[in-house]
């Protein structure tokens, strides 16, 4: 606040001369002080302001380039989103398609145990059938063999006697044949006795096949 200034009176009244004149030239003075100083600090404001302008400018400029970059970013980013979520589809889709082809294969494991419990039971049942058919027929077939070898024996032992009866009848034969001529006994014993040679060969093949 400007100070109140003091003027001295003049000797035929009113104010001093001098007093005012040095007033005026203080507040031209102060004036064009001020004027300077108003002057300084516009022009300081100014660069101050030019100063502003031109950060602000840059950083505007910065964030445009940041804004730019993050816009390239987010399209990236949405495209690259948008394939994740066609690969997920993807997935989840062959998901879906092997579980359910998991659940096929299992019904069909489950299937495929049951009928293979029912294939073995009707095996071993029939395992069982058979096994007690075997048994019948090898109890049979063991019974036709004893009765086979009961009849050979009982043909052997009829062929036997047979046989013993044939050489009774050739030793009789023989007796009485001690009338003819001794060349005529001799070629006929020779004869009976090939015959009967012949004849025991043949029983005693057929006693050891027997």
């Amino acid at each position: 606040m400007q100070k109140e200034h003091i003027f001295r009176r003049a000797f035929m009244g009113g104010f001093n001369r001098e007093d005012v004149l040095r007033y005026i030239e203080e507040l031209k003075l102060n004036e064009s002080l001020l004027m300077r100083k108003f002057k300084e600090k516009e022009e300081e404001f100014s660069r101050t302001l030019l100063e502003k302008e031109v950060q602000f400018k840059d950083a505007l400029a910065a964030k445009d380039r940041e804004l730019s970059e993050a816009n390239e970013k987010i399209s990236r980013l949405q495209s690259d989103i948008a394939i994740a979520l066609k690969e997920c589809e993807r997935l989840k889709a062959e998901s879906d398609k092997k579980e359910a082809i998991a659940q096929q294969l299992g019904n069909a494991i489950i299937d495929a145990r049951k009928y293979s419990d029912q294939l073995i039971e009707r095996s071993k049942q029939e395992a069982n059938r058979i096994d007690e058919a075997t048994a019948k027929t090898v109890d049979t077939v063991s019974q036709k063999i004893d009765e086979l070898e009961l009849d050979i024996n009982k043909t052997a032992r009829q062929f036997a006697t047979a046989f013993n009866a044939l050489l009774d009848e050739l030793e009789e034969l023989k007796n009485s044949l001690s009338g003819f001529s001794t060349k005529e006994v001799e070629g006929q014993n020779r004869m009976e006795s090939k015959t009967f040679e012949t004849i025991k060969d043949n029983v005693y093949d057929l006693s050891n096949s027997l």
